[in-house]
Parts: structure tokens; sequence; C-alpha cells
């Protein structure tokens, strides 16, 4: 993070730790998100952000338009960064960003045991782990996979690379596979790795729905997240798991309910 923000900035921002979000936009107040809120430091200008920018991409912002197909990159150790601006587009391909403005920069945590209340005995169950956007679902479920690992096979397919922070947090013994899409790594995991426990992060649109209930059926036990902020809004095809667990984003990831199926 010091690296990719600067030295000057990263002195200011130490008594915020932990940071779960940075956003910059020229000509506004850098802004941090932690534990206790939202806080803004000085104005961002054209020439600082220029050089997050320049760090961020390895000097080489238009090599990152084939990485933003999805709204964001890797930098590296679960940090993702989201930018603002204007996309060219030719027959539904992304080209190329230009005029960028903005950047979200998200921060991945490990906080050892937060999934405590899921007991031993009801780790090898199927986990939905649900929150709107901020609310610890990642932090959650690589808890949780650290310590399905200690008894379980366990395979994370870490398609953002925000579960395992590229392989550099902390997720125990359990296998990781990068950058593949939910549908792809599911059947690869299950032919080759024979996983007892399979690991994924948000679960968006009909087609993850019906992947990870075929995955269920298999046998294999799944755990998974999604974007909610009630348990009785959740899809009717969701309503598969044996165990699902809502976090609050005030504060971040506290547990404020547990349903079982």
């Amino acid at each position: 993070m010091k690296n990719l923000l600067g030295q000057v900035v990263w002195n200011k921002l130490t008594e915020f730790l932990p940071i779960y979000e940075i956003k910059l936009k020229i000509g506004y107040p850098l802004t941090v998100y932690n534990q206790t809120g939202m806080h803004e430091l000085g104005v961002v200008e054209k020439d600082y952000f220029d050089g997050f920018l320049a760090r961020a991409s390895d000097n080489s912002v238009y090599a990152v338009a084939e990485r933003m197909k999805d709204g964001y990159f890797n930098y590296g150790k679960g940090i993702r960064i989201g930018l603002g601006g204007e996309y060219v587009v030719e027959n539904g391909k992304i080209l190329s960003l230009i005029n960028i403005n903005s950047a979200v920069v998200r921060v991945s945590h490990e906080v050892l045991d937060c999934s405590a209340r899921i007991n031993k005995e009801n780790l090898f169950k199927n986990v939905l782990v649900v929150s709107p956007p901020c609310g610890g679902k990642t932090t959650f479920l690589r808890d949780l996979a650290r310590r399905s690992s200690q008894s379980k096979k366990t395979v994370i397919l870490d398609e953002r690379r925000e579960l395992s922070g590229d392989n550099a947090l902390d997720v125990g013994s359990s296998v990781v596979l990068l950058g593949l899409s939910k549908k792809i790594a599911y059947v690869n995991a299950i032919r080759a790795l024979s996983p007892e426990i399979i690991v994924t992060d948000e679960l968006i649109g009909t087609e993850e729905y019906s992947t990870v209930a075929d995955v269920l059926r298999s046998g294999v036990k799944v755990y998974a997240s999604f974007h909610s902020d009630d348990l009785d809004k959740l899809p009717t095809s969701l309503r598969i798991f044996d165990i699902y667990v809502l976090l609050s984003t005030s504060p971040v990831g506290k547990i404020r309910e547990i349903r079982y199926g």
C-alpha cells in the first residue's frame, strides 16, 4: 500500500488503519473508509493521481484496460482497484479506458477466527455469507476456508484473486485456483482435485446459482457469498444452503444473524 499511494500520503493514512477502502477523484478529497466510518483528507491533485495510476499499472495504464473487463484489476495481496473514466468499446469488447479521473482501492484483511461462531461440527455444511457491499464477506469466507482446510480437503476458486490475496493471505492448506470463471473452475476442481469443500466468492446471476446447485448435488460442500441486506430477500434458487450468515456493515463484519436451513 505504501508503494501504491506514496510515502507522504501513506504517513497520513496510518492513523486510520486498518483501512477497508480508499477513494480518489481528481479535484475532490481523498476519502478513507475504516471501522469507524468515512474520513476525508486533502484534495487529490491531478499530478498525484497520475503518479498513483503509474504506480498501480506499472507505468502502463493502457495495459490495464484488458484487465478492466470486470470493472477492476488486481494490484496484488488482495488489493483490488476500480477505475472511473470513459470506456472505448467496439463490438462489445473493451479496447481501452481513457480520461481516467477516479479510483477506488479495496483492501483485503485477515481476521483470524472471525468465523468461529460456525463451530467445528458445522464446518462440513453448505454456508452462504450475506451482507451489503463492504460487509466483510470475503474476510469471513477466507477464515472459514482456513479452518476447514485443517480437517477437510478445501479448494478455493479465487476468480477475483481476493480470497487468497494472490496466495499472500492465510488460507491454511487450501488449494487455490486463481483467475478462472466459476463455471470452468468448478468442473476442473471436481474432476482433478477431489475437494470436500469448495469456497467461492460472490454469486451473481442465474448461471452461477445453477452451477452451485450442480456442485451441491455432486456431494461437495460449498461456501459462497451474496450481496443482500436481508436473508428474506435471497433468491429462491439460493435457498439450498444449510447455514446462512448475515453480516453487518456497521461495524463491518459483525454477525447480525445466523439462520439454519
